[in-house]
């Protein structure tokens, strides 16, 4: 099972945008973490990015381990972590999709998801500290090059 911890930052919104997601492993062990900023864009477009970037890196590690199977031979299951209650339901089903480049993006994670064992759940800013602060990471690496 992997655990991903994900969140998206904005200076401004619409503005320079930034994502950030950490990836743990069943024991808990960060294999991956990211801080990429993004271009100009809104908090959620981030937010959304985030979690598709992190499906890409997960999709990319379950392919170089036995064709995403773990070593007992079970199914590996995802487990997403999002501080955006918005997305969170807006993922899972319970609201649409309205705005057109959200829905894009969309639809990019729902065929990346296929497939894939998988769980979107709310979790509070102080549960995703780490993922907030790569994706502002992202915001200062920017702004540091200005």
């Amino acid at each position: 099972m992997y655990k991903v911890f994900s969140d998206g930052a904005c200076k401004g919104n619409p503005g320079p945008a930034g994502i950030g997601f950490v990836i743990y492993d069943d024991d808990g062990e960060k294999v991956y973490e990211c801080s990429t900023y993004i271009g100009e864009g809104t908090n959620n477009i981030a937010e959304y990015t985030a979690v598709l970037e992190a499906i890409k890196v997960i999709k990319q590690r379950l392919s170089e381990n036995t064709a995403g199977r773990s070593s007992s031979g079970k199914n590996e299951k995802v487990i997403f972590h999002l501080d955006s209650e918005l997305v969170v339901r807006q993922l899972n089903g319970i609201y649409k999709v309205k705005d057109p480049t959200l829905k894009k993006i969309f639809f990019k994670i729902s065929e990346e998801l296929k497939g894939m064992e998988y769980e979107v759940v709310h979790v509070s800013r102080d549960q995703n500290k780490a993922a907030d602060r790569l994706s502002k990471r992202a915001l200062h690496v920017i702004n540091s090059a200005d």
